[in-house]
């Protein structure tokens, strides 16, 4: 009886194979448990964990993370015991198990697994590797949905450092991350820290692609965001001036970016209490609103 069996569930595979390959899902998950139903595979425990490790694939990209949830249990339950624990394979499935588990909002489960596979990688490769962003990022994100702002930034910060480290101080690639970093401190409370970083933010975009560019214009206004969470009125009012300035030398006095501005510029004298300053330049929104729709119509 074994050798019908086996050949039977080797039927069932290769045919599960092709359906997935041809997008046929509701055919292929039928073909995979059929072949779960025919017993455990002999050989070597890939081979066992297989129909688990494409049922996984196949609830993965049809976002059915209950079914994938179950899916990686059971091929890690195949896989662990007869590969260790410190096998990449064993990993990847651990992260896969953990994603299945963040899809579904759980997260005080998915962390710790998170975390196991990061210190995996971390005796692999070192601790200050390039290769460990992806895996510090997803934490990061997770402990934000866990509204856990300080394990966040910790874990951002690790990031900043390593790329910082790797790919020097003004690596394009740092802005977006300091960018990050700064929002995660302000909601932790690391005010000066935050602001530091948005200055750093302004450099590497300037030194990119030169002072009077729209992104680093962007940056200025990042930057008088900060300083108007903090109430800094005069530091923010100088970050917009040169945001401004920036804006309207390069989109040109009449642009949809300068108007914006100008209404941010509007409503921080209303902030201070400057009746006179915000109403004179509101008749310049106004003015160049005015401007702008006729340009549209004409």
């Amino acid at each position: 009886m074994g050798t019908p069996i086996r050949f039977l569930r080797s039927l069932y595979l290769d045919a599960a194979r092709k359906a997935l390959h041809d997008g046929r899902n509701a055919e292929a998950e039928e073909l995979l448990q059929a072949s779960l139903s025919e017993g455990q595979a002999e050989g070597d425990a890939g081979a066992q964990a297989e129909p688990h490790r494409l049922l996984l694939g196949l609830y993965q990209r049809q976002g059915k993370w209950p079914q994938a949830e179950a899916a990686a249990r059971e091929a890690l339950a195949i896989l662990a015991p007869a590969w260790t624990l410190e096998s990449p394979d064993v990993m990847d499935l651990l992260a896969e198990l953990a994603e299945a588990l963040r899809q579904q909002k759980r997260y005080a489960l998915a962390r710790p697994l998170f975390e196991q596979v990061l210190a995996f990688h971390e005796r692999r490769v070192g601790g200050e590797h390039l290769e460990l962003v992806p895996a510090l990022r997803q934490i990061s994100d997770l402990c934000l949905a866990q509204k856990d702002a300080a394990g966040a930034h910790a874990y951002a910060r690790r990031v900043l450092n390593i790329q910082e480290k790797i790919l020097g101080s003004h690596h394009l690639e740092l802005a977006a991350t300091a960018r990050r970093v700064a929002d995660l401190c302000e909601l932790s409370g690391r005010l000066e820290e935050a602001e530091g970083l948005l200055k750093w933010v302004v450099e590497i975009r300037a030194k990119a692609f030169g002072q009077a560019t729209p992104t680093v214009a962007e940056a200025f206004e990042g930057l008088a965001a900060h300083y108007s969470l903090r109430e800094l009125w005069p530091q923010a009012e100088a970050a917009l001036k040169q945001a401004l300035a920036i804006q309207e030398k390069h989109q040109g006095p009449e642009s949809a970016a300068v108007l914006s501005l100008l209404e941010d510029l509007a409503n921080l004298h209303d902030a201070q209490g400057d009746d006179a300053g915000a109403e004179a330049l509101r008749v310049r929104v106004h003015a160049l609103r005015k401007a702008l729709k006729k340009g549209k119509k004409g």
